[in-house]
């Protein structure tokens, strides 16, 4: 009883470093500022990888082509789809002067899919910013003046945008942790500060990068097989130089991702276990600490009203479980997420055990699978990054 009276305690004392991560996030994680200055603004191309993307593209498309800024380009990379896809980019072409739709390739050895159509749109941008985001994130009017007003203001080689996500049933379960990690999991507040160069996040919902500056870090070739394409190209961009900076813009900036708990599931599976390296045990350990302190405290809690035994666990058990329900209700508010969460939260370790577990099977049984393109894992990882083949020139 001493060890879970220990572990309990361990319990609370995280939560309180989580509360203070969150309020020192709060404080100085800002949202994309609405103030505009007269500089001139500089040339901005975006940068839109698309493959089946049948549900979302037009309106991503549309409000990107919209926005309000001189000289406007946008490129869309028809990435090789399957579904009608292409049939929406061509009606759209002939409606915008400003689109360009390219054709995708088949990714080389050693590529991701994503990466390949990044890379394909960026060879064709000629703007001096150049924009990387989803097909399916729709922007409103007026964002991306913003975005390159913030970018001159702070002298910036990179700015992320963390936007919102729109989600139906029990899905914002999953899709809460996309803001609960970064709010109360981690310091997010420190990718603001040049000199913590490993301090960095990425979100599909906008990247904005100098063009001069992604070539001299690297490229898109330095981020071809990493199936986390945001965060490495964020983490790529800030070790550069560190002239990096994230801003939230819930409201302007709000897509969906998926349709539905099941969708999720499946969606999430396809690359979460990739995401941890394909390692089991790294993998155990994740889903073993985040088990212990979102779930097990509200069991601990509950178990001790009926063991008397127990009774010992019942004061951190509640400090910890109003302390997860306070912070994630500040969550949910902050990222404009449904408030039930801040209850729920207990179940969310264990949606995220089964979406591990079947990314785990997948990743063993045939490698990364992601829109029909097969990406091997496992013993040919290291033999991609070696690989003379894998290097491109623009």
């Amino acid at each position: 009883m001493k060890t879970a009276e220990l572990l309990s305690w361990l319990i609370v004392i995280w939560w309180a470093f989580a509360s203070l991560k969150m309020i020192l996030n709060l404080m100085m994680l800002h949202r994309l500022s609405e103030d505009l200055t007269d500089d001139p603004l500089p040339s901005l191309n975006v940068v839109i990888p698309a493959r089946n993307e049948e549900r979302d593209v037009e309106a991503a498309v549309v409000s990107q082509c919209n926005q309000d800024f001189p000289g406007l380009r946008v490129i869309v990379v028809e990435d090789r789809s399957t579904d009608r896809t292409p049939v929406i980019l061509k009606a759209l072409q002939s409606r915008f002067p400003n689109l360009t739709v390219v054709s995708g390739e088949d990714p080389p050895a050693g590529w991701m899919g994503k990466q390949n159509a990044m890379f394909l749109g960026l060879r064709q941008a000629e703007g001096e910013l150049v924009l990387f985001v989803d097909a399916d994130v729709p922007y409103r009017p007026g964002v991306l003046r913003r975005l390159a007003h913030e970018m001159a203001r702070k002298n910036l080689d990179m700015l992320v945008v963390m936007g919102s996500m729109e989600a139906s049933g029990l899905e914002p379960l999953l899709i809460s942790t996309l803001f609960s990690f970064p709010l109360y999991g981690v310091s997010t507040f420190l990718v603001n500060y040049p000199r913590f160069k490993r301090a960095a996040f990425g979100f599909p919902s906008g990247m904005l990068v100098r063009r001069d500056a992604l070539e001299a870090a690297g490229g898109i070739q330095a981020i071809r097989d990493n199936p986390i394409d945001d965060v490495a190209l964020a983490r790529l961009m800030k070790a550069y130089r560190g002239r990096f900076g994230l801003v939230t813009e819930f409201r302007g900036v709000r897509h969906r991702m998926y349709r539905g708990f099941r969708e999720a599931v499946d969606g999430f599976s396809k690359y979460a276990y990739h995401a941890l390296l394909g390692r089991p045990i790294p993998a155990a350990l994740v889903v073993g600490w985040d088990l212990a302190v979102h779930t097990l405290p509200a069991v601990l809690f509950v178990m001790s009203l009926f063991f008397p035994p127990l009774k010992v666990l019942r004061l951190p058990a509640l400090l910890s479980f109003l302390a997860g329900v306070l912070c994630n209700a500040t969550t949910s508010l902050w990222a404009r997420q449904p408030l039930w969460i801040a209850l729920g939260f207990p179940f969310r370790p264990l949606a995220w055990s089964l979406v591990l577990i079947r990314s785990a099977s997948g990743y063993y049984r045939h490698g990364l699978v992601w829109r029909g393109r097969t990406f091997q894992s496992e013993g040919n990882m290291d033999k991609r990054k070696t690989a003379p083949n894998g290097t491109r020139d623009m």
